[in-house]
């Protein structure tokens, strides 16, 4: 508990006790809840394939269906991981014969099913559930999670909460591990409201389902119930495929209906949420009792007329499993196991889960917070595994300082394989983040290519020895660490709250982060914006403008020096070229204001903000804004120049050096053991800054420029992009088949 609050209000004890445990199981349940998304999905999408490309044809024996799956392969409708591939560069199929024998005689067992569907001792024991799959599909529909529902933040804080949504409640329901399929006991203030909307659930969502699971039986030709009542294997694959539909459009049914409430609800939400759970439990059993009506008339063709939502239950899910069948499912199981597809995690900041407040306050030792952690973590795997148990969870693991008794030589690489007993390994900032772009990029002080930033792959050597050998106390990570954690360990050389890599590559980083003491770059500055350097205000002076700035204006003259823009070599044309990057460093003001003293402070204060962006945003629209700046002030001087041609050339100059460096850094990634990972948007060029996730402009999480891409395009992104491909190509060579296993 927290002490603080408890001491102040004794009477929120058991609030207090609730959130916490509710925090976990919410977050918990939501890595399931994607991880099973992610299963379903691929489950959809490969039986389809099976129906809509094997089954064309009738199918009768296994070499048939053998040469099917490999025809999909080579068309790239499946993946070639359904192969295995020896040292000589030999296939052979993971699908064994007698696992195919096995799916076309439709006894396919599968593991995950298994798991899901646990025997009926465990299952809730309410009287109106007559048959094991009455309470299968109950505890499918309670399960899933409330706050997956689309809706607004006030409604989505109600029926997310306890007082409606299944989530523990008590610290027994989580401690040893969170099993699904039990009910969880809410607490007392929780009950009335809890219990009235899993009433609704059983006597009106249970059996409309059971009817829509009947009706796709009857367009597919498939049974969904035994002659007992429980599910047939069919019926098991269907549910989990359906559930979603069938909440959502409940939801949308029950939403419709709550116009009238909506203002009470929304006032009552934040402040007295028990009072407005009320009103939506109400609410929510009327219009389940209603929706299963107009379901059941829908069904019974006796409406003309009903609502989206019921259709979105009825017609359109017997039009999208019409041509399911259990081969296709089984083969699809088999396919999503035997190729470990599936949902992985990468977890942010994981020992930040506990509780830090208290350990820093003196109340909590930093070894009871690791255990916090760990404990957490362990049972979020375990969650996972039961879903997907070919999943790989990679954990980013920092600041390790404070846990000497946990971690020697607080390495994140050796706390993950000692500590975290179902986390396959840690995101080793150790070695690549820091160090490897040292050591391949060369001096990231200057924007040189490759071949001029060091005479000899002396540099990389100097890499692969410091995995091996260690430095300054660090252990070697290919001596210390498990086999199975070099194997799967976690390369990468960006993330999601750093700078975007090529921008960094394409800059003087030195100058980049300056605090202008270093007198070439204050001249740097000062050239820039064309106004003396002892009166400039360095305190309002972005170093990332100043930066990104200096190598605009080196790539712009270094494109007017080329014969093909020679007419734009002339002192005019540069003058209103300086004039414009020297605006944008400024921050949109005048140069002059950064050195007049009766300039307002914030003033100077909006104009570093505006200058900040212009360091921090990416590249083309950079260039973008230069050139827009030269027009409004001349337009003349852009009336006869191809302006894409033009930006397309100026950013071939800024990333040519940058994206070779980055490709020296792939490519000792892809010859190292482990999983390579380059961030999203990487090998697109794309460019951005971050700042340890406070850049208020976003620019390193813009969406991802796939126009740059294709075959038809001729700019360096594209080429940028087959050349990252081709090397990750690499890796599917059997020859390095030792690298993957």
């Amino acid at each position: 508990t927290d002490d603080d609050i408890v001491t102040k209000n004794p009477e929120l004890k058991d609030k207090v006790k609730m959130g916490y445990v509710s925090a976990q199981d919410t977050a918990i349940h939501s890595i399931e809840y994607w991880t099973d998304q992610t299963r379903q999905a691929l489950m959809e999408y490969i039986s389809g394939l099976f129906n809509a490309k094997i089954m064309k044809e009738e199918i009768k024996d296994v070499d048939s269906l053998k040469n099917k799956i490999q025809e999909l392969v080579k068309t790239g409708d499946l993946p070639d991981s359904l192969y295995d591939i020896d040292a000589k560069g030999n296939k052979t199929l993971k699908l064994s014969d007698e696992l195919l024998e096995s799916i076309l005689e439709k006894k396919y067992s599968s593991g995950v099913l298994n798991s899901i569907y646990i025997n009926s001792n465990a299952l809730p024991n309410h009287p109106e559930m007559l048959h094991n799959a009455d309470a299968i599909i109950y505890t499918c529909l309670r399960n899933y999670p409330l706050q997956a529902f689309e809706c607004s933040n006030e409604f989505s804080a109600i029926i997310s909460s306890p007082y409606i949504n299944k989530v523990a409640q008590k610290w027994a329901d989580i401690q040893d591990g969170i099993d699904r399929n039990k009910e969880f006991e809410p607490i007392e203030e929780c009950k009335p409201t809890y219990n009235q909307v899993s009433k609704a659930y059983r006597e009106n969502l249970v059996p409309m389902t059971k009817r829509i699971m009947q009706e796709i039986g009857n367009v597919s030709g498939n049974k969904v119930f035994k002659e007992n009542g429980d599910l047939t294997d069919y019926g098991k694959y269907i549910l989990p495929l359906i559930v979603p539909e069938i909440i959502n459009s409940a939801l949308r049914y029950a939403f419709d209906e709550l116009s009238d409430e909506n203002n009470e609800i929304q006032w009552k939400s934040s402040r007295i949420p028990k009072k407005a759970a009320k009103i939506v439990a109400k609410k929510l059993e009327k219009s389940f009792a209603s929706f299963k009506v107009c379901v059941d008339q829908k069904l019974d063709n006796d409406s003309d007329w009903c609502p989206e939502s019921v259709t979105q239950v009825t017609d359109y899910l017997k039009a999208k499993f019409k041509q399911s069948n259990l081969q296709g499912f089984m083969l699809a199981d088999a396919i999503i196991d035997k190729t470990e597809a599936g949902l992985g995690m990468r977890i942010d900041a994981s020992k930040d889960v506990a509780s830090y407040d208290n350990v820093n306050q003196g109340k909590l030792s930093p070894d009871a917070a690791w255990e916090q952690a760990l404990g957490f973590w362990n049972k979020a795997q375990e969650a996972m595994n039961r879903i997907n148990p070919h999943n790989l969870t990679y954990a980013e693991i920092t600041d390790l300082e404070n846990y000497p008794n946990y971690v020697e030589n607080k390495s994140p690489v050796m706390a993950a394989s000692k500590m975290f007993d179902k986390i396959t390994a840690a995101a080793d900032y150790t070695h690549f983040f820091s160090k490897l772009a040292g050591y391949t990029a060369g001096d990231l002080a200057e924007y040189t290519p490759m071949e001029n930033a060091y005479e000899s792959l002396g540099n990389i050597y100097s890499f692969y020895t410091s995995l091996a050998e260690g430095w300054d106390g660090a252990p070697g990570k290919l001596r210390e660490m498990p086999a199975d954690g070099i194997a799967l360990s976690y390369t990468f050389a960006n993330n999601h709250d750093k700078p975007r890599i090529v921008h960094s590559l394409s800059l003087n980083t030195q100058l980049f982060k300056s605090d202008f003491k270093r007198d070439d770059h204050r001249k740097i500055a000062a050239n820039l914006l064309g106004i003396n350097e002892a009166s400039i205000k360095f305190d309002y002076i972005s170093p990332k403008a100043v930066a990104v700035g200096h190598r605009f204006s080196d790539a712009f003259n270094e494109l007017l020096n080329k014969d093909q823009y020679s007419q734009f070599n002339n002192e005019t044309f540069k003058k209103a070229l300086k004039e414009a990057i020297a605006y944008y460093v400024a921050g949109q003001t005048s140069p002059e204001d950064l050195t007049n003293a009766t300039t307002k402070k914030s003033v100077l204060q909006r104009a570093m903000i505006k200058a900040e962006m212009f360091g921090a945003r990416a590249f083309d629209l950079t260039i973008r804004d230069i050139l827009r700046r030269i027009q409004e002030q001349n337009p003349a001087l852009l009336k006869n120049i191809d302006t894409k041609a033009f930006e397309n050339d100026v950013m071939k100059i800024i990333l040519e050096p940058a994206l070779d460096k980055y490709l020296t850094m792939y490519k000792t990634m892809v010859c190292l053991p482990g999983a390579p990972t380059d961030f999203a948007g990487d090998r697109l060029g794309m460019t951005g800054f971050e700042s340890f996730s406070k850049n208020i402009y976003q620019t390193n999480r813009e969406k991802l420029n796939w126009h740059n891409i294709g075959k038809d395009k001729d700019n360096i992104y594209n080429t940028f992009y087959n050349k990252s491909n081709e090397i990750a190509k690499i890796r599917n060579d059997y020859r390095l088949s030792a690298l993957n296993d």
